[in-house]
């Protein structure tokens, strides 16, 4: 049975977001043109500073790579603005999940609910159908193995019935 649930749970999610990340791929890839722009109009503006005396030109070049520091900064900012909009939507999701873990009755729930899974190098141990273990390599185990390991009840899916 500890075969079947780690070949469940260890699915792959959607490529669309780095393993382990917030980040979207494409936000990824976005933000790192964006800072080799940047960086260009920097060093492009003060590598031409280096070759002319003309005030006019010293000012443009020097407008060129502060310009180039607003870029990166920017593309810096949105990457990050982005990042906190999926972490949000990822908590959303969980609460959501939390309210409907509650809402099932206990005759209600199915077999593998009553199973408890973690991780070694998780801190808390989980019903397996919980959404915080979704895509994760997790092994069953006994209540009094988790809580020999040091670890304590999910607060999501309350594997102890809200006693842990």
């Amino acid at each position: 049975m500890t075969e079947v649930l780690t070949r469940r749970f260890t699915q792959a999610p959607p490529q669309t977001v780095l393993p382990r990340s917030p980040w979207l791929v494409g936000d990824t890839l976005a933000v790192g043109v964006v800072n080799v722009v940047g960086l260009g109009m920097i060093l492009g503006g003060l590598q031409g500073t280096r070759h002319t005396t003309d005030p006019h030109n010293l000012l443009l070049l020097v407008n060129v790579a502060a310009a180039g520091l607003v870029v990166s900064l920017a593309g810096n900012a949105v990457f990050l603005l982005s990042a906190l909009r999926h972490v949000g939507t990822l908590r959303s999701d969980l609460l959501g999940a939390r309210e409907a873990v509650r809402e099932v009755a206990p005759t209600a729930a199915i077999e593998v609910s009553d199973v408890l899974v973690s991780a070694s190098s998780m801190t808390r141990f989980h019903r397996a159908g919980c959404p915080a273990v979704q895509g994760k390599a997790v092994t069953a185990g006994s209540l009094a193995k988790h809580l020999k390991a040091g670890r304590t009840a999910c607060d999501l899916c309350t594997p102890t019935g809200g006693t842990g």
